[in-house]
């Protein structure tokens, strides 16, 4: 007998296969997040990666159980959905979907007590008391929330970019990585790159990797993006911890609670992780620096 795991994020998922605590198989396919991919696109991916794992010798009937951690599941039709995929799929054991930051969170702090943050292309911060209760911050999607994340500041960098262009906003420079990035010529382009009908969060999201070392130091508006960034970032931890009772301890009682970070803002740019850990210094929020235990498809595993 086994169980699986699945990490299904935004644009791919992880699909694992464990006996114990001993994972025997793992493959790649594409995303369900029911809020991105039709129907037939869910139901193709994950019967991709059944194949691959019936083919690796682990049988359907043998699974004792399938915990899935997938974006899109606010939306109340997505659990049903994957859940009946599964069953088509010829799965009769339990299937437990949640959101994937809490497989995320599983993974990486086990059964104990900690936070974690995610700023990638989106935004959210979960946190897991010792009592195993649960709490969360932002990840309310890219239209009014994702704050922190990657695509915020891609966000901002355009927006900065438009406002100098037109006399608004100071000068920065950040136009010349974003138009060869991009390989427009002027704003006009620009604009049409941003709003076509095909433009995705993830290309503007992309946009971050212009917020480089180097400009955040030398570039007041990128310098003032990132700080931008790291505050929002920081807010969502200090609201999970308020959730959590964290801030109501004397001095002499808080104890620093373990936090880990995701996503390729916070732990690709240097600078950006040190302003971070700076501004929560600054705050004095309870929180020390922790390494994850395992990754989000174990940590979904365990929802059975």
């Amino acid at each position: 007998m086994y169980r699986v795991g699945m990490d299904g994020g935004g644009t791919r998922t992880r699909l694992a296969v464990f006996e114990g605590e001993k994972e025997r198989f793992r493959c790649e396919t594409g995303g369900i997040n029911y809020n991105s991919f039709s129907a037939g696109e869910i139901r193709a991916h994950l019967a991709e990666a059944v194949s691959a794992m019936v083919q690796s010798g682990f049988p359907v009937v043998d699974c004792e159980g399938v915990g899935i951690g997938a974006a899109g599941v606010s939306n109340p039709e997505a659990a049903p959905f994957l859940q009946q995929v599964l069953t088509e799929l010829g799965f009769t054991c339990p299937v437990v979907v949640e959101g994937d930051q809490d497989a995320a969170l599983a993974g990486a702090v086990g059964a104990e007590a900690g936070i974690l943050l995610i700023a990638g292309t989106g935004s959210v911060c979960v946190g897991k008391d010792a009592k195993g209760n649960k709490y969360r911050s932002g990840g309310f999607g890219h239209i009014i929330d994702d704050a922190g994340s990657a695509y915020a500041v891609g966000r901002d960098i355009l927006t900065a970019i438009v406002r100098a262009e037109d006399g608004r906003g100071a000068e920065t420079a950040l136009r010349a990585p974003v138009f060869e990035a991009l390989q427009v010529k002027d704003t006009g382009e620009l604009i049409s790159y941003v709003y076509s009908s095909d433009r995705t969060k993830k290309d503007i999201a992309a946009l971050a990797v212009c917020l480089s070392e180097k400009l955040i130091l030398k570039d007041t508006v990128a310098g003032e993006i990132a700080k931008h960034a790291v505050e929002e970032q920081a807010l969502l931890v200090q609201a999970v911890l308020r959730k959590m009772g964290a801030l109501d301890a004397s001095e002499k009682e808080k104890k620093a609670i373990p936090l880990l970070l995701e996503g390729g803002l916070i732990l690709k740019n240097k600078i950006v992780n040190t302003m971070f850990w700076e501004k929560l210094k600054e705050k004095n929020l309870p929180v020390c620096p922790a390494e994850k235990s395992r990754d989000a498809a174990y940590g979904a595993s365990t929802f059975v």
